[in-house]
């Protein structure tokens, strides 16, 4: 798409729906808004497809796995219609709409177009009906604001980027006199995309279930690695046997055809008993060995998600070739996960890359197998622009996995790992919500958790932080490892991060905009901890921590965190509220140098101290009956001193500040 907003031939705007009005225009042709000779659409080698001019614009080319049909078409007048003016002017005002969007420079995928024109085309007859085109309908606050109170969430969605777009082309496509009170009409949208559950904020995972999902995932590849070999074989023998029968007995019935296969299958109809085939009705062998197939496939898909913060979109678009690379820093080999974004850039697939452990390094090296075999079996050479897919369909490694193939395998993932919700986990679910409410369709006490892609994403984005909101060990065993590989990797000054551009979709931005919710929940989950336990919180950097959430709103302590006058990171003793790097480096992981200087940020939970001097005091215990008064005596005797005396000034800090309260 080589072109260039610019001024229209001609803008054909007008709300006039008066009778005089209407037939002084069937004598007008109205005209398109931009040249018909621009060039909408290109091939994979740069030929024009498509022009502005054109009934319909043809993005096959650009599909996002090259074979997907995606093609626009724009709203056509009902058979009945008599006002042809109005008709034809609609007509090209959905097309100069869509234009605009397409050839801003943004990256847009052809599902995206789709999307916004297919919207675009219901407001069309909408305004139809009404005797007024388009652009009168997304200008006028009233009448737009009854079809907004009909609308879903995916068409308030494309309504606001339609109105946006409007907004911001209206020098080209309104006359000058137009009126458009764009700020009630947003506020409108953004009003109604609150009140829908589908508009509401995706649910973090609770940590007991979090944890949970994870570690069925890794189970999974466990189960994958040891059945997969199997698997394979049972594959290319399946549609092996199928190939030959059908070249070397074309006129065989099918019954022969039966018969033959279940004696050239004899050994594969063994090992997949294995694996839980029984033989019925509706449960060939064939079927078996696909949905096995998809179901792997489905569970590899979500552990790469889960262990890179991927879009589902975006891991359907993995490659199979290149889709891994390796970088050695700092002595480490890290690995990378190399693909697209979900979004074309002018028609043409961006690269992107995202960092990942070994758990979503063995979950790509499993899913290339699968990929490597369905490919060794396709007979059909790809089209041009198609390239072979790491999560592809069975049927062809050119196509990502149909949605109902997806969805069947995802309701089976979801009852093998996914637990019962209990009400622990709502109660931590409320604690941990913010301004915009979590979407809790089928979040109940007694159900599975829904388990969703984007859900994996958005609690990695959070708790990979370490702001200490992840209370559970296994947890933070789990996510210790990608925490490093991120906070390497994504953190704004690294090196090689220099260089890299990250759309402004990808998780990166992601992963480092959370990080104000993830310190915000920390924050919270700290003094509702010490509170549950009755654990008092000392320390200078506790009592500041009290005053803020007692005397500030949400909004207002979320304000203070995003500005950077708010801090709070976990450690051993409890945590530290310092927003700028901590000086202090002490030797050893308990940070036993800010306890002693009373420093000014520490947080320091009483029990956790108490359980510290208490092991410190048996240290000394122990090296008094053997070494009394020796050098490592006197060390260990004088750190249990120092620690008691620190003890007893931070419980004076709370005294003194409880007296004055």
């Amino acid at each position: 798409m080589n072109s260039h907003i610019g001024e229209p031939i001609k803008a054909t705007y007008s709300s006039d729906t008066s009778t005089d009005s209407k037939q002084e225009k069937q004598h007008l042709v109205a005209q398109p808004y931009f040249d018909t000779t621009t060039v909408t659409t290109r091939n994979a080698n740069g030929e024009a497809v498509s022009l502005y001019g054109g009934d319909s614009w043809d993005f096959r080319s650009q599909s996002l796995d090259g074979s997907t049909a995606n093609t626009l078409h724009f709203w056509k007048a009902p058979p009945q219609a008599t006002d042809h003016f109005l008709c034809r002017q609609i007509y090209e005002q959905n097309k100069a709409l869509i234009w605009v969007i397409a050839d801003q420079g943004d990256l847009k995928s052809p599902e995206t177009l789709s999307n916004h024109n297919y919207t675009a085309r219901g407001l069309c007859s909408f305004a139809y009906e009404k005797g007024i085109d388009l652009f009168g309908l997304l200008t006028d606050f009233e009448l737009l604001s009854t079809r907004i109170d009909k609308m879903h969430v995916n068409q308030l969605l494309n309504t606001r980027a339609l109105v946006k777009a409007l907004w911001r082309y209206r020098r080209q496509l309104l006359p000058g006199d137009a009126k458009m009170n764009r700020t009630k009409i947003m506020e409108t949208l953004t009003d109604a995309l609150a009140e829908l559950p589908e508009g509401m904020q995706t649910p973090l995972i609770p940590s007991r279930i979090y944890c949970s999902i994870l570690g069925g995932l890794l189970e999974g590849l466990e189960e994958i690695e040891q059945n997969l070999p199997v698997l394979l074989d049972a594959l290319r023998a399946t549609v092996n046997t199928t190939a030959t029968l059908n070249r070397n007995r074309p006129s065989a019935s099918r019954q022969q055809h039966k018969v033959a296969r279940g004696r050239m299958l004899a050994e594969t109809f063994k090992q997949m008993r294995s694996l839980g085939w029984k033989q019925g009705p509706g449960k060939t062998l064939h079927t078996f060995i696909f949905g096995k197939v998809r179901n792997y496939q489905c569970h590899l898909m979500h552990t790469v998600v889960a262990f890179s913060g991927m879009r589902k979109c975006e891991v359907k678009l993995l490659p199979l070739n290149g889709v891994l690379d390796t970088f050695q820093h700092r002595g480490r080999e890290h690995c990378l996960i190399k693909g697209y974004t979900h979004k074309l850039h002018h028609g043409d697939k961006a690269q992107a890359e995202w960092i990942t452990i070994d758990q979503g390094h063995r979950a790509i090296k499993l899913a290339m197998q699968i990929g490597g075999v369905i490919l060794s079996l396709h007979q059909q050479p790809p089209q041009k622009g198609q390239e072979a897919l790491l999560f592809c369909s069975t049927s062809t490694p050119f196509k990502m996995m149909e949605g109902n193939a997806f969805g069947t395998a995802q309701d089976l993932l979801i009852k093998a790992i996914c637990p019962v919700i209990t009400a622990e986990d709502l109660d931590e679910l409320n604690q941990l919500e913010l301004e915009r409410g979590w979407a809790r369709k089928c979040i109940e006490p007694g159900l599975l958790w829904p388990l969703a892609m984007h859900q994996l994403r958005r609690s990695l984005s959070v708790y990979a932080h370490r702001s200490g909101m992840v209370s559970l060990p296994a947890l933070k065993a789990q996510l210790q490892h990608i925490t490093d590989e991120m906070r390497v990797y994504y953190s704004d000054g690294w090196s090689r991060a220099v260089n890299l551009v990250f759309e402004k979709d990808h998780f990166s931005h992601e992963w480092n905009t959370a990080k104000v919710e993830s310190t915000y929940f920390g924050l919270s989950v700290a003094l509702k901890t010490a509170f549950d336990e009755e654990d008092d919180l000392l320390g200078i950097g506790a009592q500041q921590m009290r005053q803020i959430f007692s005397k500030r709103s949400r909004e207002q302590t979320l304000a203070l965190i995003k500005n950077g006058s708010l801090a709070y990171r976990e450690t051993v003793l409890g945590g530290c509220i310092s927003t700028e790097e901590c000086k202090a480096m002490p030797l050893d992981p308990i940070n036993f140098e800010c306890v002693e200087s009373n420093c000014a940020n520490i947080v320091v939970r009483s029990k956790r101290l108490d359980m510290v001097i208490r092991s410190q005091e048996s240290v000394v215990a122990q090296v008094a009956l053997n070494d009394t008064g020796s050098v490592e005596h006197r060390l260990e005797s004088e750190h249990l001193k120092r620690m008691l005396i620190a003890r007893d000034r931070l419980k004076q800090i709370n005294i003194s500040q409880e007296t004055k309260a």
